[in-house]
């Protein structure tokens, strides 16, 4: 057995799937553009709550998943664009260039616009000598600049150049944010009051010209690379290659979406680089300042444990509110791949080799202290989401052939003692989003690897259990051979946890993973948008929770029902 792998040249490129790829773009597009809408609603209903209630932490909750929705519109327009670009190479280049041209063409409509309009405001200034009090010309001369720098930049798709583009915007802005407060501490005398307000509109429309600017460079920067890039991103990309040793042209690169994500970090393939560490693709990923640093100390924690298990970090680089990794890159197949599209042997395998490798680990990190997994509090916190998605699931109790079916709500209230009170004789150190999607398992060097690890933590090795068990259940696969396959692999998971448990002297641990799937099959329905499937889910979680309302004994003697996941 081994778990090393080296970094190479392709992860996911293998057409497992049995479903041809441009079907499954197309599903992609549609269930990411429903996701988009719901987002957008989200953000919406908490913008007007902050209007009617100001608070500094729904703010940052809002600006936090500005990221996501960029990504997934990104997304949707990525795969959108791949389905004309399947003809072949030159037409995907020429494809990246004709979209940055719409984008362009776009803002370069706008920066006219505003040009109208400030041509408007000026005739409404009373003392037109006002404007020669603000160096409003460098601000003219920015933009200028800028839009002379476009047709080169495109006719060579060069990097550097769209770069300084970009970077017009934040000269611009840095000139706005003076101005307005020379403006808004001259507007305290009461002289020239409108003057003064209408020089402030006059500014703002050239400030708002240098965000136009901005989507400019980055449209540039997104045909070059062929992937749409800000320019934020490109700088941490840039800083990243160059502390590992690396100094291509950023135009020489090319950059692959890793994987789909909802969390608001930009994952990205980087191939065309040689490191210190010979690798000639590594992965970077760029987001949030606490997700990202929390990352990199979690990848630290396991290679300590294991450091072929998981990617190398070859640089880590922290910027203001973000911060940026760059990690080894691993080939194999996702175990999701595998399990949906690969040989029964190859699932199996990887399954296989999950239950041997996690064991170990929890061996070597176990704590004689108990830790409380409260899987129905972590329910709760998602359930605004799962009503998003689904809102009329489980709101109220029902009546079925003359029996009462409570609703969620009922069954949360009466088991909050119970989940309050279980705990684990003793904690792990656990992957902490341990589903299908996060493990990577090379079929010819029968290697596991671990990644997105940044929920790691020492907590209930049941907590990845729980999760591993209801990915593979919820994987869409209507062929009866294959779902009879998913189930076998199911049950040699919960033979695994039963295994440790009674190693461990564990005797509560079927009521623990008992809410444990409730958990995640009813929290997970916020990804599936196929309802009857969700229904299913949901329905699975509300009888697991039954079972353990109707249970009258101690936790230690509740028993779970065998044939749950059967096909």
């Amino acid at each position: 057995m081994k778990h090393g792998g080296n970094p190479g040249s392709s992860r996911g490129e293998t057409r497992v799937g049995q479903v041809p790829a441009y079907e499954l773009r197309m599903v992609t597009i549609e269930e990411n553009f429903q996701f988009l809408i719901f987002e957008t609603g989200k953000q919406l209903d908490a913008a007007l709550a902050n209007l009617e209630d100001p608070d500094p932490a729904r703010f940052s909750v809002v600006q936090s998943r500005d990221d996501y929705i960029d990504q997934l519109k990104a997304l949707i327009e990525s795969r959108c664009y791949r389905q004309v670009q399947d003809a072949g190479g030159s037409a995907r280049k020429l494809m990246d260039r004709l979209i940055a041209q719409n984008v362009i063409t776009a803002n370069l409509e706008r920066i006219a616009d505003y040009a109208v309009n400030l041509c408007k405001q000026a005739l409404y200034l009373h003392n037109t000598r006002l404007p020669r009090q603000f160096n409003y010309f460098e601000m003219f001369s920015e933009v200028r600049a800028g839009i002379d720098g476009i047709l080169p930049a495109l006719k060579d798709l060069d990097v550097d150049l769209a770069m300084e583009i970009c970077n017009r915007e934040s000269t611009l802005d840095n000139r706005f944010k003076e101005y307005l407060d020379r403006i808004t501490l001259r507007l305290q005398s009461g002289r020239q009051a409108r003057d003064l307000l209408t020089m402030l509109f006059i500014l703002r429309y050239l400030e708002r010209m240098g965000d136009c600017l901005l989507n400019i460079g980055e449209a540039i920067i997104s045909a070059a690379v062929g992937q749409r890039m800000k320019i934020h991103q490109m700088e941490a990309l840039d800083s990243n290659l160059r502390a590992v040793g690396n100094q291509p042209r950023l135009d020489s690169l090319k950059l692959h979406d890793y994987r789909d994500t909802r969390s608001g970090c930009r994952i990205t393939r980087v191939e065309g680089i040689e490191t210190v560490h010979a690798a000639r693709a590594a992965i970077f990923k760029e987001g949030r300042l606490a997700k990202i640093a929390r990352e990199e100390a979690n990848l630290r924690r396991w290679s300590e444990l294991d450091p072929a298990l998981v990617p190398r970090i070859f640089e880590y680089q922290p910027h203001e509110d973000k911060a940026s990794l760059l990690v080894e890159y691993f080939t194999g197949n996702t175990l999701q791949a595998l399990l949906l599209g690969g040989t029964e042997e190859s699932g199996r395998l990887g399954v296989q080799e999950v239950l041997e490798v996690l064991p170990g680990i929890w061996e070597r990190t176990l704590i004689q202290e108990p830790v409380a997994p409260r899987f129905l509090s972590q329910l709760k916190r998602r359930m605004g989401d799962v009503r998003r998605v689904h809102p009329g699931l489980g709101r109220h109790a029902q009546e079925l052939c003359g029996v009462t079916v409570p609703s969620l709500g009922d069954l949360l209230g009466l088991l909050a003692d119970v989940d309050r009170e279980l705990h684990a004789p003793f904690s792990v150190w656990i992957h902490g989003d341990l589903n299908v999607d996060n493990l990577i398992y090379n079929t010819k060097r029968n290697s596991l690897h671990l990644i997105d690890l940044y929920r790691s933590e020492q907590q209930d090795y049941l907590q990845d259990i729980s999760v591993f068990m209801v990915s593979m259940y919820r994987l869409p696969v209507k062929d009866p051979q294959r779902r009879r396959e998913i189930a076998q692999r199911i049950t040699s998971v919960r033979r695994a946890a039963e295994a440790f448990a009674l190693a461990h002297d564990d005797h509560e641990w079927q009521a623990r993973l008992c809410l444990g799937i409730a958990r995640s099959c009813i929290s997970s329905i916020r990804f599936v948008l196929d309802r009857r499937f969700a229904r299913q889910l949901f329905l699975l979680g509300i009888y697991l929770m039954e079972t353990m309302v109707d249970h009258d004994g101690p936790a230690s003697s509740y028993r779970l029902p065998r044939d749950l996941f059967r096909a």
